[in-house]
């Protein structure tokens, strides 16, 4: 995603002082061009309502921000080089992600909200996000276009599972373990010393009914897979239709710790509902009769 600042400056008018006593500013035209992908995700439907730009000044005085409405605006500076920090997830009318830290570069920080069950921390889904950092920005010296980049700093993520007997679920929800818990918007680093867990909920496929099998599919954001190597990756699926049976997957470290930018990992395993008469996995999940689509459906004999 390309964004280009159009500098139309308005120049200092001073008797041989400092710039920095200077009371004229800088006006800057701020112009959002386009969104870089990530590996799934073209993000070509996205609507961006705002984004925010902080201005940290290299004089030591305090950092301030302004809010670009859209994809562009006008922004007046005060005389001053400045590290700049650009960063948008405003997509929709309720943001799921939170920020702090902002008062310096190196400790802003986009992360969600967390719940602890059983131990466990799970991490809600972030909204799309997006960021650049410019270390030195002058908008006196600079060229009159300043082109920059925002990335991405959330990624989607993608999977599917053949379930046999995939006619009698009524719902069915996915955890995936080893996952960041947030990201620095300066550069996208994480905080390495933790971990949560995200829940996925599943869409099912059309029944092939020759097969009498389909797939679950699930799609969902993240900050990206822990690359720490003690951290593992794990997907459990929970099925319900009435009752609730949770079957644990083959660890699946490797294929999700490669995803560091999104993309798909491939599942090889078969989940089996059996009728009540067989055995093997699966074969003690006794499913009610409403399916997804509440339509009844008569369980095996």
């Amino acid at each position: 995603m390309a964004v280009i600042f159009q500098l139309c400056v308005v120049s200092c008018i001073r008797d041989n002082e400092p710039c920095n006593e200077c009371e004229k500013k800088e006006t800057v035209d701020v112009v959002i061009a386009d969104l870089l992908p990530d590996a799934l995700a073209a993000f070509e439907d996205l609507n961006m309502r705002t984004a925010s730009l902080v201005f940290y000044p290299l004089s030591g005085k305090s950092s301030f921000s302004e809010t670009l409405p859209g994809e562009n605006g006008k922004i007046s500076l005060p005389c001053d080089s400045y590290s700049l920090l650009i960063y948008t997830s405003d997509f929709f009318e309720l943001d799921a992600n939170y920020y702090r830290g902002m008062e310096h570069p190196e400790t802003a920080e986009s992360y969600v909200r967390q719940q602890i069950e059983n131990g466990i921390i799970y991490v809600d889904e972030p909204d799309p996000l997006f960021s650049s950092y410019v270390e030195n920005y002058n908008p006196e010296e600079a060229s009159e276009k300043l082109s920059v980049t925002l990335c991405p700093r959330v990624f989607t993520y993608r999977f599917k599972i053949v379930v046999e007997g995939i006619q009698y679920l009524q719902s069915a929800t996915a955890t995936v373990t080893g996952m960041y818990t947030s990201a620095f918007l300066n550069d996208g680093h994480h905080r390495e010393g933790e971990e949560g867990t995200m829940k996925v909920v599943l869409k099912k496929t059309e029944v092939n009914p020759e097969k009498n099998e389909g797939y679950l599919y699930g799609e969902f954001r993240s900050f990206g897979p822990h690359q720490r190597k003690d951290v593992k990756h794990h997907v459990s699926i929970a099925l319900t239709n009435g009752e609730t049976k949770v079957v644990e997957l083959d660890d699946l470290t490797t294929p999700i710790k490669s995803l560091t930018r999104g993309g798909e990992f491939v599942i090889k395993q078969k989940i089996v509902i059996k009728d009540n008469g067989g055995g093997g996995q699966g074969s003690d999940f006794n499913p009610g009769v409403v399916d997804w689509e509440d339509i009844e459906i008569p369980v095996p004999a």
